[in-house]
Protein backbone atom coordinates (compact mmCIF):
# COMPACT_ATOMS: atom_id res chain seq x y z
CA UNK A 1 0.00 0.00 0.00
CA UNK A 2 1.63 3.06 -0.77
CA UNK A 3 0.74 6.82 0.44
CA UNK A 4 1.23 10.17 -1.27
CA UNK A 5 0.38 13.62 0.08
CA UNK A 6 -0.22 16.58 -2.73
CA UNK A 7 -0.39 19.95 -1.05
CA UNK A 8 -2.02 22.52 -3.32
CA UNK A 9 -1.49 26.00 -2.34
CA UNK A 10 -4.85 27.51 -1.88
CA UNK A 11 -5.95 30.94 -3.95
CA UNK A 12 -6.18 34.12 -1.52
CA UNK A 13 -9.75 36.05 -1.69
CA UNK A 14 -9.33 39.47 -1.49
CA UNK A 15 -13.00 40.09 -0.89
CA UNK A 16 -15.82 37.25 -0.35
CA UNK A 17 -17.34 39.13 -3.17
CA UNK A 18 -14.98 38.50 -5.56
CA UNK A 19 -14.34 35.89 -7.45
CA UNK A 20 -10.72 34.72 -8.79
CA UNK A 21 -9.89 33.25 -11.91
CA UNK A 22 -6.68 31.45 -13.05
CA UNK A 23 -5.77 32.90 -17.02
CA UNK A 24 -2.72 31.47 -18.65
CA UNK A 25 -0.51 34.27 -20.47
CA UNK A 26 -0.58 34.56 -23.91
CA UNK A 27 1.27 31.85 -25.98
CA UNK A 28 3.18 31.39 -29.27
CA UNK A 29 1.31 28.87 -31.26
CA UNK A 30 4.16 26.32 -30.46
CA UNK A 31 3.45 26.69 -27.36
CA UNK A 32 0.13 26.54 -27.51
CA UNK A 33 0.25 22.79 -28.01
CA UNK A 34 -0.04 20.31 -25.07
CA UNK A 35 2.89 18.21 -25.32
CA UNK A 36 4.56 15.60 -22.08
CA UNK A 37 7.53 15.28 -20.86
CA UNK A 38 7.94 11.58 -19.36
CA UNK A 39 9.77 10.33 -16.53
CA UNK A 40 10.71 6.74 -14.72
CA UNK A 41 10.78 6.37 -11.46
CA UNK A 42 12.67 3.41 -11.02
CA UNK A 43 13.97 0.45 -13.35
CA UNK A 44 13.14 -2.99 -14.57
CA UNK A 45 14.38 -5.36 -17.61
CA UNK A 46 13.41 -6.58 -21.47
CA UNK A 47 9.48 -5.34 -21.54
CA UNK A 48 9.72 -4.23 -18.23
CA UNK A 49 10.62 -0.41 -18.74
CA UNK A 50 14.61 0.13 -17.85
CA UNK A 51 16.29 3.67 -16.86
CA UNK A 52 14.80 6.73 -16.15
CA UNK A 53 13.84 8.05 -19.38
CA UNK A 54 10.83 7.15 -21.08
CA UNK A 55 12.13 7.29 -24.43
CA UNK A 56 10.91 6.41 -28.17
CA UNK A 57 11.78 2.51 -26.77
CA UNK A 58 9.11 3.03 -24.90
CA UNK A 59 5.28 2.49 -25.37
CA UNK A 60 2.71 4.72 -26.11
CA UNK A 61 0.31 5.60 -23.34
CA UNK A 62 -3.11 6.84 -22.32
CA UNK A 63 -4.25 10.35 -21.25
CA UNK A 64 -7.09 12.12 -19.15
CA UNK A 65 -7.39 15.56 -18.92
CA UNK A 66 -10.26 17.33 -16.51
CA UNK A 67 -10.68 21.62 -16.90
CA UNK A 68 -11.20 23.76 -13.89
CA UNK A 69 -12.33 26.53 -15.70
CA UNK A 70 -12.02 29.26 -12.24
CA UNK A 71 -9.14 27.41 -9.95
CA UNK A 72 -5.86 25.52 -10.07
CA UNK A 73 -6.40 24.28 -6.82
CA UNK A 74 -8.60 21.21 -7.28
CA UNK A 75 -9.85 19.03 -10.87
CA UNK A 76 -12.41 20.32 -12.47
CA UNK A 77 -15.24 17.86 -13.79
CA UNK A 78 -14.93 19.22 -17.28
CA UNK A 79 -13.58 16.71 -19.76
CA UNK A 80 -11.01 18.08 -22.07
CA UNK A 81 -9.04 14.82 -23.01
CA UNK A 82 -10.23 11.24 -22.68
CA UNK A 83 -7.92 8.59 -23.40
CA UNK A 84 -5.82 9.42 -25.67
CA UNK A 85 -3.10 7.90 -26.97
CA UNK A 86 0.40 9.49 -26.65
CA UNK A 87 3.14 8.49 -29.34
CA UNK A 88 6.57 10.08 -29.40
CA UNK A 89 7.26 12.73 -32.33
CA UNK A 90 10.02 14.40 -34.07
CA UNK A 91 8.99 17.44 -35.69
CA UNK A 92 12.50 17.45 -37.32
CA UNK A 93 13.55 20.35 -34.40
CA UNK A 94 12.51 18.33 -31.10
CA UNK A 95 11.67 15.26 -29.59
CA UNK A 96 8.84 15.32 -28.20
CA UNK A 97 5.43 13.23 -26.67
CA UNK A 98 2.19 14.08 -28.30
CA UNK A 99 -1.23 12.88 -29.44
CA UNK A 100 -1.13 9.90 -32.12
CA UNK A 101 -3.39 11.95 -34.37
CA UNK A 102 -4.22 15.80 -34.36
CA UNK A 103 -2.88 18.01 -30.79
CA UNK A 104 -4.50 19.52 -28.23
CA UNK A 105 -4.21 23.58 -27.35
CA UNK A 106 -4.09 24.84 -23.63
CA UNK A 107 -6.61 26.38 -22.63
CA UNK A 108 -6.77 30.56 -22.07
CA UNK A 109 -8.70 30.24 -19.09
CA UNK A 110 -8.69 28.01 -15.96
CA UNK A 111 -6.43 24.91 -15.64
CA UNK A 112 -5.77 21.43 -16.79
CA UNK A 113 -5.55 18.30 -14.19
CA UNK A 114 -3.83 15.38 -16.03
CA UNK A 115 -3.99 11.82 -15.70
CA UNK A 116 -1.65 9.15 -17.48
CA UNK A 117 -1.33 5.28 -17.69
CA UNK A 118 1.25 3.24 -19.42
CA UNK A 119 1.16 1.60 -22.07
CA UNK A 120 -1.73 2.58 -23.52
CA UNK A 121 -4.77 0.02 -23.61
CA UNK A 122 -2.42 -1.98 -21.09
CA UNK A 123 -0.74 -3.41 -24.12
CA UNK A 124 2.92 -3.80 -25.80
CA UNK A 125 3.58 -3.65 -28.71
CA UNK A 126 3.45 -7.55 -29.24
CA UNK A 127 -0.54 -7.28 -28.19
CA UNK A 128 -1.65 -4.26 -29.99
CA UNK A 129 -2.64 -6.31 -33.37
CA UNK A 130 -4.43 -8.66 -30.88
CA UNK A 131 -4.84 -7.01 -28.10
CA UNK A 132 -5.87 -9.28 -24.86
CA UNK A 133 -8.52 -6.59 -22.85
CA UNK A 134 -8.10 -3.30 -24.73
CA UNK A 135 -10.63 -2.09 -22.42
CA UNK A 136 -9.77 1.67 -21.13
CA UNK A 137 -8.95 2.09 -17.50
CA UNK A 138 -11.23 3.42 -15.22
CA UNK A 139 -10.98 7.29 -14.09
CA UNK A 140 -12.04 9.05 -11.06
CA UNK A 141 -11.11 12.42 -9.13
CA UNK A 142 -8.17 10.31 -7.09
CA UNK A 143 -7.16 8.55 -10.40
CA UNK A 144 -7.61 5.11 -12.37
CA UNK A 145 -9.03 1.86 -11.47
CA UNK A 146 -7.77 -1.12 -13.13
CA UNK A 147 -10.82 -3.58 -12.38
CA UNK A 148 -10.31 -7.54 -12.58
CA UNK A 149 -6.74 -6.81 -13.98
CA UNK A 150 -5.01 -10.63 -15.08
CA UNK A 151 -1.58 -10.52 -14.75
CA UNK A 152 -1.20 -13.73 -16.08
CA UNK A 153 -2.18 -12.72 -19.25
CA UNK A 154 -0.05 -9.34 -18.97
CA UNK A 155 3.23 -10.68 -18.60
CA UNK A 156 4.73 -8.35 -21.14
CA UNK A 157 3.13 -5.47 -19.57
CA UNK A 158 4.89 -3.17 -17.04
CA UNK A 159 1.86 -0.89 -15.88
CA UNK A 160 2.84 2.06 -14.59
CA UNK A 161 0.84 5.10 -13.65
CA UNK A 162 1.60 8.72 -13.27
CA UNK A 163 1.61 11.10 -10.59
CA UNK A 164 -1.66 12.89 -11.08
CA UNK A 165 -0.71 16.85 -12.55
CA UNK A 166 -3.21 19.59 -10.96
CA UNK A 167 -3.44 23.16 -12.11
CA UNK A 168 -1.34 22.93 -15.36
CA UNK A 169 -1.56 26.06 -17.28
CA UNK A 170 1.17 25.40 -20.01
CA UNK A 171 3.95 23.46 -20.82
CA UNK A 172 7.07 23.37 -18.19
CA UNK A 173 10.96 21.77 -19.39
CA UNK A 174 12.23 19.71 -16.72
CA UNK A 175 15.01 16.93 -17.14
CA UNK A 176 14.88 13.82 -15.05
CA UNK A 177 17.13 13.44 -12.16
CA UNK A 178 20.19 12.03 -12.88
CA UNK A 179 19.56 12.25 -16.62
CA UNK A 180 20.79 14.75 -19.51
CA UNK A 181 17.53 14.02 -21.51
CA UNK A 182 15.34 17.25 -21.08
CA UNK A 183 11.48 17.27 -22.31
CA UNK A 184 9.17 20.45 -22.81
CA UNK A 185 5.74 19.35 -21.53
CA UNK A 186 3.42 18.22 -18.91
CA UNK A 187 5.62 16.57 -16.40
CA UNK A 188 4.25 12.71 -16.77
CA UNK A 189 6.38 11.08 -14.01
CA UNK A 190 5.48 6.95 -14.34
CA UNK A 191 5.74 4.89 -11.43
CA UNK A 192 5.54 0.86 -11.59
CA UNK A 193 2.20 -0.62 -10.18
CA UNK A 194 3.00 -4.03 -10.02
CA UNK A 195 5.38 -6.11 -8.28
CA UNK A 196 8.62 -7.54 -10.32
CA UNK A 197 9.99 -11.07 -8.75
CA UNK A 198 13.75 -10.89 -10.34
CA UNK A 199 15.25 -14.06 -9.34
CA UNK A 200 17.14 -16.35 -6.99
CA UNK A 201 20.64 -16.72 -5.47
CA UNK A 202 21.30 -20.20 -4.18
CA UNK A 203 24.46 -20.53 -1.85
CA UNK A 204 25.50 -23.52 1.17
CA UNK A 205 26.47 -22.17 4.30
CA UNK A 206 29.62 -23.81 3.48
CA UNK A 207 32.35 -25.52 1.13
CA UNK A 208 31.10 -28.93 1.36
CA UNK A 209 32.76 -29.99 -1.76
CA UNK A 210 36.58 -30.00 -1.35
CA UNK A 211 37.57 -30.36 -4.62
CA UNK A 212 38.31 -26.83 -5.63
CA UNK A 213 41.05 -25.44 -3.75
CA UNK A 214 40.38 -21.76 -5.50
CA UNK A 215 43.21 -22.40 -8.02
CA UNK A 216 43.00 -25.25 -9.03
CA UNK A 217 41.22 -28.76 -9.22
CA UNK A 218 41.88 -31.52 -6.26
CA UNK A 219 41.13 -34.81 -5.79
CA UNK A 220 37.27 -35.36 -4.18
CA UNK A 221 37.58 -37.25 -0.97
CA UNK A 222 34.78 -39.37 0.86
CA UNK A 223 32.05 -37.85 2.49
CA UNK A 224 32.78 -34.35 0.44
CA UNK A 225 29.08 -33.03 -0.64
CA UNK A 226 27.62 -30.92 -3.79
CA UNK A 227 23.88 -29.65 -4.15
CA UNK A 228 22.50 -29.75 -7.80
CA UNK A 229 19.07 -27.45 -8.24
CA UNK A 230 16.44 -29.38 -10.54
CA UNK A 231 13.22 -26.66 -9.76
CA UNK A 232 11.89 -23.89 -8.37
CA UNK A 233 8.49 -23.26 -8.58
CA UNK A 234 6.07 -20.84 -7.08
CA UNK A 235 2.81 -22.52 -6.35
CA UNK A 236 -1.02 -21.54 -5.79
CA UNK A 237 -0.18 -17.77 -6.82
CA UNK A 238 -3.10 -15.20 -7.27
CA UNK A 239 -3.30 -13.18 -10.74
CA UNK A 240 -6.58 -11.01 -10.83
CA UNK A 241 -7.04 -8.40 -8.42
CA UNK A 242 -8.25 -4.87 -8.87
CA UNK A 243 -5.79 -1.68 -8.99
CA UNK A 244 -7.87 1.53 -7.01
CA UNK A 245 -7.24 4.99 -6.11
CA UNK A 246 -9.02 6.78 -3.37
CA UNK A 247 -8.71 9.74 -1.12
CA UNK A 248 -9.96 12.30 0.71
CA UNK A 249 -10.20 16.08 -0.71
CA UNK A 250 -9.01 18.63 1.86
CA UNK A 251 -8.38 22.44 2.12
CA UNK A 252 -5.04 21.88 2.71
CA UNK A 253 -3.94 18.48 0.97
CA UNK A 254 -5.30 15.50 -0.63
CA UNK A 255 -4.23 12.60 0.32
CA UNK A 256 -4.64 9.70 -1.84
CA UNK A 257 -3.94 6.05 -1.61
CA UNK A 258 -3.18 3.26 -3.95
CA UNK A 259 -4.24 -0.34 -3.05
CA UNK A 260 -4.76 -3.32 -5.06
CA UNK A 261 -7.59 -5.80 -3.97
CA UNK A 262 -7.45 -9.45 -4.82
CA UNK A 263 -10.67 -11.23 -6.66
CA UNK A 264 -12.18 -13.22 -4.57
CA UNK A 265 -14.48 -15.33 -6.72
CA UNK A 266 -11.52 -15.74 -9.34
CA UNK A 267 -8.55 -15.13 -8.10
CA UNK A 268 -6.71 -17.29 -10.81
CA UNK A 269 -4.43 -19.49 -8.85
CA UNK A 270 -1.69 -20.18 -10.96
CA UNK A 271 1.86 -22.05 -10.64
CA UNK A 272 5.18 -20.52 -12.30
CA UNK A 273 7.93 -22.54 -12.70
CA UNK A 274 10.73 -20.02 -12.07
CA UNK A 275 13.68 -23.30 -12.60
CA UNK A 276 13.46 -26.66 -14.08
CA UNK A 277 16.98 -28.46 -15.30
CA UNK A 278 14.63 -30.56 -17.74
CA UNK A 279 13.77 -27.30 -19.45
CA UNK A 280 16.75 -26.11 -18.74
CA UNK A 281 18.55 -29.18 -21.39
CA UNK A 282 20.08 -31.45 -18.21
CA UNK A 283 19.43 -34.54 -17.44
CA UNK A 284 16.25 -36.00 -15.65
CA UNK A 285 18.21 -35.80 -12.42
CA UNK A 286 20.92 -33.77 -13.03
CA UNK A 287 20.47 -29.79 -12.10
CA UNK A 288 22.83 -26.63 -12.38
CA UNK A 289 25.76 -27.74 -9.44
CA UNK A 290 26.65 -25.20 -6.69
CA UNK A 291 27.56 -25.30 -2.90
CA UNK A 292 31.31 -25.48 -3.48
CA UNK A 293 34.57 -22.91 -3.87
CA UNK A 294 34.24 -22.90 -7.49
CA UNK A 295 30.48 -22.09 -7.71
CA UNK A 296 29.52 -21.53 -4.41
CA UNK A 297 26.73 -19.00 -5.37
CA UNK A 298 24.32 -19.76 -8.45
CA UNK A 299 22.43 -17.02 -9.49
CA UNK A 300 18.93 -17.85 -10.89
CA UNK A 301 18.18 -14.61 -12.88
CA UNK A 302 18.82 -12.96 -15.95
CA UNK A 303 21.01 -9.89 -15.12
CA UNK A 304 20.86 -6.62 -16.84
CA UNK A 305 24.64 -6.80 -16.97
CA UNK A 306 27.57 -9.83 -16.30
CA UNK A 307 27.60 -10.60 -12.39
CA UNK A 308 31.60 -10.87 -11.65
CA UNK A 309 32.71 -13.59 -9.73
CA UNK A 310 29.71 -15.72 -9.18
CA UNK A 311 27.95 -17.96 -12.23
CA UNK A 312 24.55 -16.79 -13.21
CA UNK A 313 21.91 -19.37 -15.40
CA UNK A 314 18.96 -18.25 -17.17
CA UNK A 315 15.66 -19.10 -15.06
CA UNK A 316 13.55 -20.94 -17.70
CA UNK A 317 10.31 -18.97 -16.88
CA UNK A 318 9.07 -17.27 -20.39
CA UNK A 319 11.24 -13.68 -20.22
CA UNK A 320 12.95 -14.26 -17.23
CA UNK A 321 11.17 -12.66 -14.73
CA UNK A 322 7.49 -12.77 -13.45
CA UNK A 323 5.64 -9.40 -12.93
CA UNK A 324 2.82 -10.20 -10.10
CA UNK A 325 -0.60 -8.86 -8.75
CA UNK A 326 0.96 -6.52 -5.14
CA UNK A 327 -0.23 -8.50 -1.77
CA UNK A 328 0.23 -9.72 1.64
CA UNK A 329 1.00 -13.55 2.31
CA UNK A 330 -0.93 -13.74 5.34
CA UNK A 331 -1.68 -16.73 7.50
CA UNK A 332 -3.88 -19.24 5.74
CA UNK A 333 -3.09 -18.16 2.39
CA UNK A 334 -2.00 -21.08 -0.01
CA UNK A 335 0.47 -19.50 -2.12
CA UNK A 336 3.89 -21.35 -1.68
CA UNK A 337 7.57 -21.75 -2.53
CA UNK A 338 8.47 -25.30 -3.94
CA UNK A 339 12.00 -26.17 -4.10
CA UNK A 340 13.60 -29.56 -5.51
CA UNK A 341 16.85 -30.67 -5.09
CA UNK A 342 19.65 -33.03 -4.54
CA UNK A 343 22.80 -33.45 -2.48
CA UNK A 344 25.65 -35.89 -3.81
CA UNK A 345 27.99 -37.37 -1.63
CA UNK A 346 31.57 -38.26 -2.68
CA UNK A 347 32.28 -41.83 -2.05
CA UNK A 348 34.68 -45.11 -2.93
CA UNK A 349 35.70 -42.91 -6.10
CA UNK A 350 32.77 -41.79 -7.62
CA UNK A 351 29.47 -38.90 -6.46
CA UNK A 352 26.49 -40.77 -5.77
CA UNK A 353 22.69 -39.64 -4.84
CA UNK A 354 21.47 -38.30 -8.06
CA UNK A 355 20.38 -40.47 -10.13
CA UNK A 356 16.89 -42.08 -8.92
CA UNK A 357 13.56 -40.33 -8.34
CA UNK A 358 14.57 -41.48 -4.65
CA UNK A 359 17.37 -38.86 -4.80
CA UNK A 360 15.02 -35.89 -5.31
CA UNK A 361 14.40 -33.44 -2.42
CA UNK A 362 11.32 -31.57 -2.40
CA UNK A 363 11.07 -28.92 0.47
CA UNK A 364 7.76 -26.34 0.22
CA UNK A 365 7.34 -23.84 2.13
CA UNK A 366 4.66 -20.85 2.42
CA UNK A 367 4.97 -17.78 1.34
CA UNK A 368 3.30 -16.32 4.56
CA UNK A 369 6.12 -17.97 6.16
CA UNK A 370 8.51 -16.32 4.23
CA UNK A 371 7.62 -12.58 4.43
CA UNK A 372 6.13 -12.79 7.77
CA UNK A 373 7.64 -10.17 9.94
CA UNK A 374 8.56 -7.96 7.29
CA UNK A 375 7.16 -4.74 6.86
CA UNK A 376 5.14 -5.57 2.78
CA UNK A 377 3.81 -8.90 4.70
CA UNK A 378 4.43 -9.72 0.81
CA UNK A 379 4.60 -8.29 -2.74
CA UNK A 380 4.45 -4.33 -2.74
CA UNK A 381 4.03 -2.09 -5.45
CA UNK A 382 6.82 -0.97 -6.86
CA UNK A 383 9.40 -3.35 -5.74
CA UNK A 384 11.72 -5.70 -7.17
CA UNK A 385 12.36 -9.12 -5.39
CA UNK A 386 14.91 -11.50 -5.62
CA UNK A 387 15.27 -14.84 -2.94
CA UNK A 388 18.11 -15.40 -1.47
CA UNK A 389 18.34 -19.32 -0.27
CA UNK A 390 21.11 -20.86 1.45
CA UNK A 391 21.35 -24.76 2.01
CA UNK A 392 22.91 -26.82 4.10
CA UNK A 393 22.32 -29.91 5.72
CA UNK A 394 21.57 -28.27 8.97
CA UNK A 395 17.36 -27.18 9.52
CA UNK A 396 15.72 -25.00 7.07
CA UNK A 397 15.72 -21.37 8.22
CA UNK A 398 15.05 -17.83 6.76
CA UNK A 399 15.80 -14.41 7.45
CA UNK A 400 13.91 -12.29 4.65
CA UNK A 401 14.14 -8.47 4.10
CA UNK A 402 13.30 -6.30 1.11
CA UNK A 403 14.30 -3.20 -0.42
CA UNK A 404 12.92 -1.22 -3.43
CA UNK A 405 12.15 -1.95 -6.83
CA UNK A 406 16.55 -2.15 -7.03
CA UNK A 407 16.97 -4.86 -5.06
CA UNK A 408 14.35 -6.32 -3.06
CA UNK A 409 16.07 -9.76 -1.64
CA UNK A 410 14.75 -12.59 0.38
CA UNK A 411 17.16 -14.97 2.19
CA UNK A 412 15.93 -18.64 2.92
CA UNK A 413 17.86 -21.21 4.20
CA UNK A 414 18.11 -24.95 3.69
Amino acid sequence: MKKSFLFPVMAMLVASCVQTETIAPELTEAEKEIKFQTVVAKQGTRAIITGVDYDDHCPSFGTYAFKNPTSTLLPGDEAYITDVEIVHKDDGTTHYWGPASGNYQWPKQGSLTFYSYSPYKYQEEAHKTTPLAPLPPEIGQYGFRFVDYDVDAHQETDLMVADIQYGQTANTTVGAPGSSVVHTGVKTVFKHKLALIGGFILSTSEDYDGTWDGVNPTTAKDGNLRFRILNITFKNIPTIGSFTSEGIMGTDATLIEEKWVLSATTPGLTDYVWYDNVAAGKGTFVGEEFGHVASKQLHLYKPESPISGHRQVNPTIANGYLLAIPQQFLSGNEAALEITYTIENYSSGNWHGAGSAEDKITKTVKLSDIHSGTADLGWAMNKKIIYRLEFSTQEIRWAPYVENWENGNFDIDY
